[in-house]
């Protein structure tokens, strides 16, 4: 038997809303140099210089993100740079780093290609960089775990082991 619901639902469901955790007005922040030795449009090698800014909570959690390139497309750095406000407002709302960070590893799309970062040699594009390095670098997630697809160690000229 189906249950027939209520002509009006209760208050307390009507305003139901996530809650949001506000960094404090000044914070604590680290701020990541990296460069993507990739290739333009027109096939030419070009270097990538971008920064990544992590700002945290008193209690050393990364709240908010902050993403920044030079010599890269205005469409990009805007993608980019909505990305890196809905990271901050994911990680605001409680959503866990190592969930943002094994969504967006080995995404593909230009810049990619060797970086200057030893502990992350290649990478299939900024966002990949990103969460990849935040992962490493918080110690949160399974991304700088994961391995890369044949695909992927096909484009960086690799063989499989």
């Amino acid at each position: 038997m189906v249950e027939e619901l209520p002509e009006e639902l209760p208050e307390e469901l009507l305003n139901v809303r996530g809650s949001r955790e506000h960094l404090p007005d000044e914070r604590e922040g680290l701020t990541k140099k990296f460069e993507i030795y990739g290739r333009d449009m027109a096939g030419r090698e070009k270097t990538y210089k971008g920064y990544v800014t992590v700002n945290f909570y008193p209690d050393g959690r990364p709240g908010e993100l902050f993403i920044r390139f030079a010599k890269i497309g205005g469409a990009q750095v805007r993608y980019l740079d909505g990305w890196a406000t809905m990271v901050s407002i994911a990680l605001q709302s409680g959503t866990t780093l190592a969930c943002i960070t094994s969504k967006f590893s080995w995404a593909r799309f230009e810049p990619a290609g060797l970086t200057s970062d030893p502990d992350i040699p290649h990478c299939t594009s900024p966002l990949d960089y990103i969460c990849r390095w935040m992962s490493k670098r918080f110690g949160e997630g399974e991304a700088e775990k994961s391995e890369p697809t044949l695909s992927d160690m096909a484009a960086f000229g690799e063989e499989p082991a």
